[in-house]
């Protein structure tokens, strides 16, 4: 029986195993019967003959292996998303969300990037991962595996490599268990296919090569050997002169990196007399095999495994030859270069040896100084160059990038080690810059300079902001430059300073506590409260020698709140946000750079989005009594709408002269509606006391109520479990059909975890967005407002511009509506989670419709459903393609092509009781067409009840914005209009016979 193997050297994971590439030459001749006869004339006592020293490459570079992974593939992607779903913890999601990064919300492949960056950071801490909330408890682990022993084992292996503990990564972890363990011992027959093969030793491959390589250990007949495994034989001496051999054997050794032994060099022989080739690959492959101890331990076999599911493999795919983690060689590497010393680099340049790290690190070459190898290899100073370059661009995630992707960083010359780890460098920027951003080369610079700079900003002395608050306005570059010059001016006068960031305060020094012991006398002179804020305003003032009036504690204070707030919002992410549009967060002054940014978390999904997570909160804290949890939800809704009459309500107050409190704010709310709200809020609860007014900023006052209620209900348990809740939304995305993704692909849209569960829905949960959106629109009043747009888009279906501006205003409408059932009463979790999904939906039927591919809402009897609607007028046949679903007529999907003039079309219908309907609409169409003096062949219609409307069209289509479109505009929006009438008519008729 013959098994074929090839396909062990395929994988279908994010980050592809590439094995080093092997280079063979010998004379071949075909001979008359259809074989092959090898040229061994002069070879027959040749040390080639044994296969020693043939020289393979050190692996691919990684442009190599980008290309064979391909850059826009579905599976690709599928398997991002499967990565994340099994390698992100609850630790790698705190510092995401912690840095302003939500993974739902951004390219998954920048997503698995980030997530890399995240354990790399915290493998250069040394940070305890163990303890954090997993998805399986003890007991489902115990269900999972049968045995609490290998629960145990496994859970504590997974925490330990800051994996997350869910059912796949179980399961698959107990099935690369229980694989290994029917390997009791290797046979030599095993070892030897393995070694000729090139197959590395991971699980699956022992198991395969044990159980199917058959017993074939034998020496090599005497007389022949085989070349290179291929089935051809060379004649060779009838014995082996070991002597001659020897120097050969130990220099491969060497270059294998061990240590000429009597054990290697045992090594060294085994495989010459297999007749296997001896090179340094081999050697080391073998020597690998050897170390592995049968039977193989469970915690040796889980720390293998831990590493492969960390690299987006298969659990199967775990190498037993491990000796540590990716993700720690990463690190060892850059600890080790940088320990790297000119000796050694003087060293190998005079020996003639390849510069590269292996060689470098190697404690002694001993190789005579050669003056013709010197002239041939590196020059001394352009190798210490390349080895600080090294130093400069290496990081662990760099590293781990490289070594994910097969590239064998040790054995790599140093100059192109330098390309490929600027070429890590630029992928993970462009990545997160984005596809086709313009002048990305120099956006990236921006966003480099803007991280360095704010996260410098946050230890500069606080006294900054009295030299920059004497100007109108001032940048984050004036208070980086200012601050620069005077934390160099308190560095070298050895003093201690308060730092600009206000949660720093614990570092007052007791010279500067003593120096302003009369800041509360001063305070209460000026009729001010001693409040923090206003103390840490004296001091500041003081710190410049600046008079000290109420108008410039004022002027501080609101400076020290602009700058605080700003680096607090100035996450990476919100930079990368303003960055892409064009924004340079250096220059723009620091009010209006605020301003700007509550523009990105303004949008109702942020809203809907923030609310879940705080509804969330409340509903798993079991410390507050239900009269509290209704206060809360109470003030929540009530800052909410502060922040939609746009300062309104606040100008109602302070102009009535009243104390400005929330009780206040309600008020003047309720006094501006004709309907009131029925808020219970519980006098006893300190959120809701009056908020004194002492000139400080009203936005501070209102978020300090918030964040006073936020901190409450935030402990770590209720973050991890809402962390958990995201692995979820991660997890389901991993779930989803190839079908979704290669959709979003199509259409250019970034596959996202929230993209890939919104077109889910959008794809097999037809119109439900639509009837959702109308039942809030009914609920919120505002039906009759949400219909007109909608008529609007009916009449304004006519070209690309006109449809995509109705379509624009529809979706403003619609999210209008959304925003006004956040203030819904008594809301539930499942209620704005709801709300939350459709915000996303709309969100990406939004950027859809750019595209030329519609979701327009139809009334039918069962309520609203919509047509998907798709203009294609690229090369090839212009068309129009639309589907449908509903409950009484099924599915039902069209098509309408226009070649040289001529219109073709047919419609087709999943339910054969469709069939009057179908043939309604096609009659309208054929009018249409006569009307409009179109030459159209007679439309087709058919029933298929297998009828899939989600099967994507097999041809790229781009289209062509030059093209004249108002013909397949006309097509559609007529074809909308037959569907619509038919369904009228059909209600109609339904209602007169009851």
């Amino acid at each position: 029986m013959r098994i074929d193997f090839s396909y062990l050297n395929q994988t279908t994971n994010a980050d592809r195993e590439v094995y080093g590439k092997e280079t063979h030459s010998a004379a071949v001749q075909k001979s008359d019967n259809s074989g092959y006869q090898m040229d061994i004339s002069g070879i027959v006592m040749d040390n080639a003959a044994y296969g020693l020293g043939q020289k393979q490459s050190h692996g691919k570079t990684l442009e190599e292996c980008m290309q064979e992974i391909g850059q826009q593939d579905v599976a690709l992607q599928h398997n991002y998303l499967a990565v994340m779903s099994n390698s992100l913890s609850a630790e790698d999601l705190a510092k995401m969300m912690e840095d302003g990064v939500d993974p739902r919300k951004i390219p998954v492949e920048d997503a698995v990037t980030i997530t890399d960056k995240i354990k790399a950071s915290l493998v250069q801490a040394g940070v305890d991962i163990a303890g954090y909330t997993d998805t399986l408890d003890s007991e489902d682990l115990r269900n999972v595996t049968g045995d609490t022993g290998q629960a145990a084992a496994i859970e504590r292996k997974l925490k330990e490599n800051d994996l997350p503990v869910t059912q796949r990564n179980v399961e698959q972890s107990k099935e690369a268990i229980d694989l290994i363990k029917d390997v009791e011992h290797l046979s030599e027959g095993a070892i030897k296919y393995m070694v000729e093969n090139q197959m590395p030793p991971t699980i699956e491959n022992l198991y395969f090569a044990q159980f199917s390589s058959g017993n074939n250990s034998n020496a090599q007949p005497r007389g022949y050997f085989a070349v290179n495994g291929a089935g051809y034989y060379a004649k060779k001496a009838e014995a082996i002169d070991w002597e001659q051999i020897e120097p050969q054997m130990k220099k491969i050794i060497e270059e294998a990196g061990l240590v000429v032994s009597e054990d290697t060099m045992k090594e060294a022989g085994w495989l010459i007399e297999k007749g296997v080739p001896l090179t340094k690959e081999s050697l080391n492959l073998l020597h690998n095999i050897s170390g592995i101890s049968f039977p193989v331990d469970t915690d040796r076999c889980m720390d293998a495994v831990a590493d492969a599911i960390s690299n987006g493999k298969d659990a199967k795919s775990a190498a037993l030859d491990f000796d540590k983690s990716t993700i720690q060689k990463a690190q060892e590497i850059v600890d080790a270069v940088k320990e790297i010393t000119d000796e050694q680099v003087e060293d190998v340049v005079k020996s003639g040896r390849d510069l590269t790290i292996e060689n470098l690190l190697q404690k002694e070459n001993n190789h005579k100084e050669n003056k013709q190898n010197l002239q041939q290899s590196y020059d001394e100073t352009a190798a210490k160059r390349f080895l600080e370059e090294t130093r400069l661009l290496m990081t662990t995630e760099a590293n781990l990038k490289l070594l994910k992707s097969g590239y064998s960083i040790e054995t790599a010359e140093l100059s192109e080690l330098v390309e490929e780890l600027k070429a890590v460098e630029q992928q993970f920027y462009h990545a997160l810059m984005g596809r086709g951003v313009d002048h990305a080369d120099e956006k990236i610079a921006l966003y480099k300079e803007t991280q360095h700079k704010t996260s410098a900003l946050a230890a500069y002395p606080a006294a900054v902001l009295g030299k920059v608050r004497t100007t109108d306005t001032f940048t984050l570059d004036d208070i980086y430059v200012e601050g620069s010059r005077l934390k160099s001016e308190y560095d070298k006068a050895n003093q201690s300073y308060e730092a600009l960031r206000t949660e720093v305060r614990k570092d007052l020094g007791d010279s500067i506590r003593k120096a302003f012991r009369n800041v509360d006398d001063i305070l209460e002179d000026m009729g001010l409260s001693k409040t923090p804020e206003n103390q840490r305003a004296v001091r500041i003032l003081g710190y410049n020698s600046m008079e000290i009036t109420p108008e410039n504690v004022q002027r501080v204070k609101e400076a020290d709140h602009a700058v605080n707030e700003l680096l607090d919002k100035m996450t990476p992410q919100m930079t990368l946000n303003l960055i892409r549009d064009g924004v340079n967060p250096l220059k723009m002054d620091v009010e209006s750079l605020n301003r700007k940014i509550s523009e990105y978390s303004d949008t109702v999904v942020e809203q809907t989005e923030k609310y879940s997570e705080f509804l969330f909160k409340l509903e798993k804290n079991n410390q507050i009594t239900e009269e509290e949890k209704e206060s809360y939800i109470g003030i929540y809704r009530l800052l909410h709408q502060i922040e939609n009459t746009d300062g309104a309500a606040i100008g109602s107050v302070v102009n009535q002269e009243n104390a400005l409190s929330l009780k206040n704010l309600l008020s003047a709310i309720r006094s501006s509606k004709k309907t009131g709200m029925d808020i219970s809020v519980d006098h006893n609860f300190g959120g809701i006391d009056p908020v004194s007014w002492n000139g400080a900023s009203i936005t501070e006052q209102i978020e300090s109520a918030f964040h006073e209620m936020d901190d409450f209900l935030s402990d770590q348990n209720t973050k991890n479990e809402y962390y958990e809740e995201i692995k979820k939304d991660i997890q389901a995305a991993a779930e989803t059909e190839t079908q979704v993704i290669e959709e979003l692909l199509r259409f250019d849209q970034p596959v996202t975890v929230d993209n890939v569960l919104s077109q889910n829905i959008l794809m097999n949960f037809r119109g439900s967005m639509f009837k959702n959106l109308f039942e809030k629109a009914e609920e919120t009043g505002k039906s009759e407002e949400l219909t007109e747009q909608l008529e609007n888009l009916y009449e304004n279906m006519d070209n690309a511009e006109s449809a995509g501006q109705a379509y624009e205003a529809l979706a403003e409408k619609a999210e209008e509506v959304l925003s006004k059932s956040l203030d819904m009463e008594n809301p539930t979790l499942l209620d704005v989670r709801q709300l939350n999904l459709l915000c996303k939906e709309l969100s990406l039927t939004k950027s859809l419709s750019s595209e030329e591919k519609y979701e327009v809402p139809v009334e039918t009897e069962d309520g609203y459903t919509s047509i998907r609607l798709t203009i294609r007028h690229g090369d090839g046949d212009k068309k129009v393609e639309a589907s449908m679903q509903t409950e009484t007529h099924g599915k039902i999907a069209a098509e309408f092509s226009i070649t040289n003039g001529q219109i073709d079309g047919y419609i087709i219908g999943s339910k054969e009781e469709s069939l009057t309907f179908l043939n309604q609409v096609k009659e309208e169409m054929a009018d249409f067409f006569e009307h409009e003096g179109r030459d159209a062949k007679p439309v087709m219609v058919s029933i298929s009840s297998s009828l899939d409307i989600n099967k994507s069209i097999d041809d790229d289509y781009k289209n062509d914005s030059k093209v004249d479109t108002r013909d397949l505009y006309g097509i559609a929006k007529q074809f909308i209009h037959a569907v619509r009438r038919n369904i009228s008519m059909e209600k109609e008729g339904a209602e007169n016979e009851n």
